[in-house]
């Protein structure tokens, strides 16, 4: 199963072994596929990949699903405060997004900066999944409403500039200025 390209064509995803019936994760670069050896101890699994080489998925530790980051054959659990979960996406800005829950649902969807987690929950869903994720901030994924799935797109709201505040923070101080003058 191909989960993830980046910007240079590298793909990354998963296979089950026939040897072990265990779950394992390759990438392919060009003409070149090889087997991500993931330094984990149990199962683990690879959703995608930026243009840096930095990769997200899932590890099961026997116990528990988290979420990990795989740079430079470094794994970081990212363990979410509200239970399993795994990243599903990572943009080139190193912004992750992915999905928190019980093994049997219904999930809910974050995004992760690297410090915070961010709900990501679509208006009166009973789930919402996050399956991609651009550098601009702009999400794709599903939502369950009244037993059917549906597709979202949830682009950011921007945030006003620095120069924007100045001017309204000025306008403002001359406001008062001038009220207090009368």
């Amino acid at each position: 199963i191909a989960t993830g390209i980046n910007n240079d064509g590298v793909i990354v995803g998963g296979f089950e072994s026939f040897v072990d019936d265990s779950f394992r994760s390759f990438i392919k670069d060009g003409e070149n596929l090889a087997e991500i050896l993931i330094p984990w101890p149990d199962e683990a699994y690879v959703n995608d990949i930026n243009d840096a080489g930095v990769m997200v998925g899932g590890a099961f530790d026997g116990n528990a699903i988290n979420g990990f980051i795989l740079a430079d054959g470094v794994v970081e659990l990212v363990i979410h405060p509200d239970g399993d979960s795994e990243l599903i996406a990572v943009n080139n800005r190193g912004v992750m997004a992915g999905s928190v829950g019980p093994s049997n649902g219904p999930f809910s969807a974050f995004v992760f900066d690297g410090s915070d987690f961010t709900e990501v929950a679509y208006p009166g869903a009973e789930e919402t999944n996050v399956w991609g994720l651009n550098d601009g901030g702009v999400l794709v994924g599903s939502y369950l409403q009244n037993e059917r799935e549906f597709a979202f797109i949830a682009r950011p709201i921007p945030e006003p500039t620095s120069s924007w505040l100045l001017l309204a923070g000025l306008l403002a101080w001359a406001g008062v200025r001038r009220n207090a003058r009368v």
